[in-house]
């Protein structure tokens, strides 16, 4: 439960490093298929309609959507993308994104689709599952209640904490577009979203340096901009979403300690020089035998927010990790160990992603929405039909020793100690997966892999 997972943090020692992390993620709606916007086609009518990105219930009375739901929800569409990002990535490269930011996209535009549109949004945000609850909605009274859940999870993130967490999302519309006043009035009430006038037809240059002035605003100047050309005239939306995290560790690591060491890249046979940080200190720690990997968690000062690394045993065994792993295979152990004196060593890193997510998201089923022929966008505006175009999500995330700027049992057999008995060598000297997470909602803020240093 959330309270088992607060209460399991408290009272611990913790690392220290200070990482700046911060991710925009822009999705917007155009005619062109090529083209990243969105436009109102002429003819062609819109297909049915779609529901929201939280849980519904099927039968026609509504069923209030809880942030834990919602938390839910994103957990597994990020852990679906992530799987989805890494099966379609052929060099083996890094991976970072914010689970919560894409999240937070696809429920600004779930909350003006309609019919099947919906549906697949819903699922998408179920993990690509289609017998889920919010998979069988489709009608915009349910809309309200989902929206509601997002508006009390991103209220209780961004809530002061010990370190900075900050969510904001706008919309960008195209001068003269209209929009209903009850989604304008549901986006600014559930996900605290400003809407504001862009004149894509008139200036494009100008409209786009606007959109990037706000990412740089919500970022802390982290991302400079997010839309790297002018937008086509065509373009009469454009739907956006910022996450800024910035943390200390409880415990940081010293610079002095610092040395130049070895990382083995993905691949590679031979270890390449890296900045490794090192601290010995009192962490949990866990060893899983289901997932083959070392676990430890590495806490925030605030006690609400975690790095969690996951390191396979063996040198190339990302791969191997990858397949079996899950959140609740890495909470669970995590959940059941104490603190023990722990030997980390941990290479300072940077990494800066971005993605088209339309490809992962049609191969979850999100895929009417992109389509000018079926989308049903009928909750947004009465000029229609309109279709999505594109999702793009960009991260960046940067470890040091001040901090980040930016678990349920398995099959296998789980070893801790209780009882802490000698000391543990954490070697983070080969590639992991990492996670991010705020512990008292659960839900995924950040999520990756690093293979190259």
């Amino acid at each position: 439960s959330a309270a088992e997972a607060t209460a399991r943090t408290r009272g611990r020692p913790a690392a220290k490093a200070r990482s700046s992390l911060a991710t925009a993620c822009k999705l917007l709606i155009a005619a062109e298929p090529s083209v990243v916007s969105v436009v109102a086609m002429e003819k062609r009518p819109s297909a049915s309609m779609i529901v929201m990105i939280v849980w519904l219930a099927a039968a026609p009375a509504a069923v209030v959507s809880a942030p834990e739901d919602v938390s839910r929800a994103t957990n597994e569409l990020g852990m679906a993308l992530y799987r989805k990002v890494a099966e379609t990535d052929p060099k083996g490269s890094n991976i970072f994104m914010s689970p919560v930011s894409v999240a937070a996209i696809l429920g600004m535009v779930q909350l003006g689709s309609r019919g099947r549109t919906r549906q697949q949004i819903n699922a998408a945000l179920e993990g690509g599952a289609g017998s889920n609850r919010l998979a069988r909605g489709s009608n915009a009274a349910d809309s309200d209640d989902i929206a509601a859940g997002f508006g009390e999870l991103f209220k209780d993130l961004n809530s002061e904490k010990g370190y900075e967490l900050r969510l904001a999302s706008a919309v960008f519309l195209a001068t003269g577009l209209p929009i209903f006043e009850r989604y304008k009035r549901d986006l600014e009430k559930h996900f605290a979203s400003g809407v504001y006038s862009a004149n894509f037809a008139g200036n494009a240059r100008e409209a786009a340096d606007d959109v990037n002035s706000w990412v740089r605003d919500m970022t802390e100047d982290r991302i400079p901009e997010i839309i790297e050309r002018p937008l086509p005239p065509s373009a009469p939306m454009l739907v956006l979403n910022a996450v800024y995290f910035k943390g200390l560790w409880q415990t940081p690591f010293k610079p002095e300690d610092t040395i130049t060491g070895e990382f083995f890249n993905e691949g590679g046979s031979r270890p390449v020089p890296v900045q490794m940080m090192r601290q010995k200190g009192e962490f949990v720690y866990a060893l899983s035998e289901s997932l083959d990997a070392h676990i430890l968690e590495m806490p925030y000062v605030g006690d609400r927010v975690d790095l969690v690394i996951v390191l396979p045993r063996r040198r190339d065994g990302l791969r191997e990790l990858e397949e079996k792993f899950s959140l609740e295979a890495a909470r669970e152990p995590l959940a059941a160990a104490l603190p023990r004196k722990v030997d980390v060593w941990l290479p300072k890193f940077q990494l800066q992603q971005a993605y088209s997510l339309k490809g992962p998201l049609q191969a979850l089923g999100v895929r009417d929405v992109f389509s000018t022929r079926d989308a049903n966008l009928t909750g947004v505006s009465s000029k229609r039909p309109l279709a999505l175009d594109e999702v793009l999500h960009k991260a960046l995330l940067d470890v040091d020793e001040k901090g980040t700027e930016a678990v349920a049992l398995s099959s296998g057999i789980i070893r801790h100690s209780k009882t802490p008995g000698g000391e543990i060598e954490f070697k983070a000297d080969h590639p992991f997966l990492f996670f991010i997470e705020d512990v008292r909602t659960q839900t995924l803020l950040f999520l990756g892999r690093l293979q190259r240093v």
